[in-house]
């Protein structure tokens, strides 16, 4: 079992990683203002304060570390600090590669989960990207099956009389969720497939 990572602390260790800000650094200032230019805290709980807090968790677990930058030295942040810039340590984006595999095998992601692993899928290669998630859509297209057969299986039961609303809404939501979700998951794939194809043209 890997080392756990809360998913306010994926989600700013994935934006602390991310180019160009592994090389440059970050600091909670510039952070947040990323976080409010990309509408993040549409689909994840993260205050303004919490991302000071999440960092500094971050940088006594040693996934993060504070990085001088010239000329940054006597700039305030928005809190009335001297500002901090972090960038991901060997060990942080290790555990980033792991947290992002760990996610894309759980077939029951959340919303806010899948957008959390797509946040920082930039972390695997294109071939890794398109080996998790075709095994994920794979395991996702055989619960389609499962449960449109057990609707089929409940159907016969019912001897022509109609599900109560609830059970029927419960097997619908369940059937069109994860239909989406495969949709989606075929589109993206197709898309990892051309630019890789790609990829590989250019370079002959």
């Amino acid at each position: 079992m890997i080392e756990t990572l809360s998913d306010k602390q994926f989600l700013i260790l994935g934006m602390v990683a991310h180019p160009p800000f592994d090389k440059t650094g970050i600091s909670g200032t510039e952070l947040n203002r990323l976080i409010e230019k990309r509408n993040i805290k549409q689909w994840t709980r993260l205050s303004f304060a919490s991302v000071y807090y999440t960092l500094n968790q971050l940088g006594k677990k040693k996934f993060i570390k504070a990085k001088k930058v010239e000329g940054y030295s006597n700039k305030q942040s928005d809190v009335g600090a001297p500002q901090k810039y972090f960038i991901i340590t060997p060990r942080g984006r290790s555990l980033l590669k792991k947290t992002v595999l760990y996610y894309f095998q759980n077939l029951d992601l959340n919303y806010e989960e899948m957008n959390l692993a797509l946040a920082s899928a930039y972390v695997l290669s294109k071939k890794e990207l398109l080996k998790i998630i075709r095994i994920h859509n794979k395991q996702i297209k055989k619960r389609v099956k499962i449960v449109h057969g057990r609707f089929e299986e409940d159907s016969e039961d019912l001897k022509g009389e109609e599900f109560p609303i609830h059970v029927w809404a419960l097997f619908n939501y369940a059937f069109y969720s994860l239909n989406s979700r495969s949709k989606f998951l075929d589109e993206l794939i197709g898309k990892l497939e051309q630019e890789i194809k790609s990829e590989m043209e250019m370079k002959r």
